[in-house]
């Protein structure tokens, strides 16, 4: 994984401010960090680089986080179980369905700042 200087990470998430805050935690932590505000942002910067931990919220407009995985999952195999998902929608039998099915890591906002940092930095680390 090298230094988490080196270590990229995109935010993707359609509230600015949660996007700028949590990439500029990130930053503090030392990562290198990229934002998209939904989907289709996200997937251009796929195609520019490639990261080693994806932050994703599941609902966004434009592309959601469900269809931004399941094209992350077509275009960038290697990339899929890269992800980490936040979400304030688990009440939502779609939404449960689809993160159970991607065994990716979750964390249900509002979640603690520390424990956010520690899982991208797992996530990272299985790149």
């Amino acid at each position: 994984m090298g230094t988490l200087s080196t270590v990229k990470v995109l935010v993707v998430d359609d509230n600015a401010e949660v996007r700028n805050g949590l990439a500029k935690v990130l930053r503090r932590a030392g990562f290198d960090v990229y934002t998209a505000g939904h989907g289709l942002e996200a997937l251009a910067e796929l195609e520019r680089r490639s990261f080693d931990a994806i932050v994703s919220d599941i609902m966004m407009p434009v592309m959601d986080g469900m269809r931004f995985h399941e094209t992350i999952i077509q275009r960038y195999p290697d990339m899929a179980r890269r992800v980490l998902f936040i979400s304030a929608w688990f009440d939502d039998p779609k939404v449960k369905s689809f993160l159970d099915s991607t065994g990716c890591p979750v964390l249900s906002k509002p979640f603690d700042i520390s424990d956010f940092v520690t899982r991208v930095k797992q996530v990272a680390e299985t790149a």
